[in-house]
Order: structure tokens, then C-alpha cells, then sequence
């Protein structure tokens, strides 16, 4: 699946800072389900600050490939991304 375009018709720079994605800080962003049976990534672009969710079998599941879900930005990615860009 290829990424929506990002707001500035560049490449997103997909990051993973802990405050915005969760997870652990050793590993952000990253959420084990089903008692470790599959992996829940959550990055967000530090350009437009729209959020991208993977999720895939720990074991290659040809059955399942994973899924890849896009997210709407949200004030607490908004203020994270206007902060890499220089912003107040």
C-alpha cells in the first residue's frame, strides 16, 4: 500500500517520539496484541503529523500480509510537528 500524499507533496518522514506515539521508551510506538502474536507500529510524520498504524504477525503469515492504517492528525501530533518545524 503506498502512503497518502503527505501535505507538502514531499516523502513523509515517518518518527516515533514516545509523548506522542506511546509505547515503552526503550521501543515507542510499538504494541504487542494478542499475547505477542502480532505487532501494532504507530509512527506519525513530522511534516504533516498524520499518524500511519502497522500491524503484522510476529510469524510471516502469508494468510495475513498486515494491514496499514492512516490516521487524521490530532492536536497533541499537530503541536509535535509545528515544534520540528521551528514553530511555538
Amino acid at each position: 500500500m503506498k502512503d497518502p500524499p503527505c501535505a507538502d507533496d514531499r516523502e513523509h518522514e515517518w518518527r516515533r517520539p514516545q509523548f506522542v506515539v506511546g509505547g515503552s521508551h526503550s521501543d515507542p510506538g510499538v504494541m504487542y496484541l494478542r499475547k505477542g502474536e502480532y505487532v501494532r507500529t504507530y509512527e506519525v510524520c513530522e511534516r504533516c503529523a498524520r499518524y500511519r498504524v502497522t500491524t503484522l504477525a510476529r510469524d510471516p503469515d502469508p494468510e495475513w500480509p498486515g494491514t496499514v492504517e492512516y490516521q487524521d492528525p490530532d492536536e497533541v501530533s499537530i503541536a509535535w510537528a509545528e515544534k520540528q518545524k521551528g514553530g511555538s
